[in-house]
């Protein structure tokens, strides 16, 4: 278990820029932690953790805004094709009506049969 504190310590510290110029003494060597030092790292990967969570969780409720959206507009687009096509379904109903009412009544008036 301490095994792996340390290496999520180290790994903290391994993408912290900031406690990495601290840790650097001015001949390149690498100077010792102190305890402080390790709290922020690890209260920094924290932040970020959240940080990057955050902005995630806003990415994906963007995202569900968008698909809602969209199905709406396919609905909507949907549900306007199946209108336009019963008006014209009607229309072309009533159109063979009207024929056939012509038809039926020349044929009926003693016209040339």
């Amino acid at each position: 278990m301490a095994a792996v504190a340390c290496t999520l310590v180290a790994a903290a510290l391994a993408t912290d820029p900031v406690l990495q110029m601290r840790t650097d003494d001015v001949s390149g060597g690498a100077a010792p932690l102190d305890h402080e030092q390790v709290h922020e790292a690890l209260a920094s990967a924290r932040e970020r953790k959240k940080a990057t969570y955050h902005a995630r969780k806003l990415q994906d409720e963007q995202r569900g805004e968008w698909r809602a959206l969209a199905l709406q507009l396919l609905v909507g687009c949907d549900l306007m094709c199946f209108v336009m096509v019963v008006v014209m379904e009607c229309r072309n109903m009533r159109m063979r009506g009207r024929r056939r009412l012509r038809d039926n009544h020349g044929t009926h008036s003693g016209k040339a049969v």
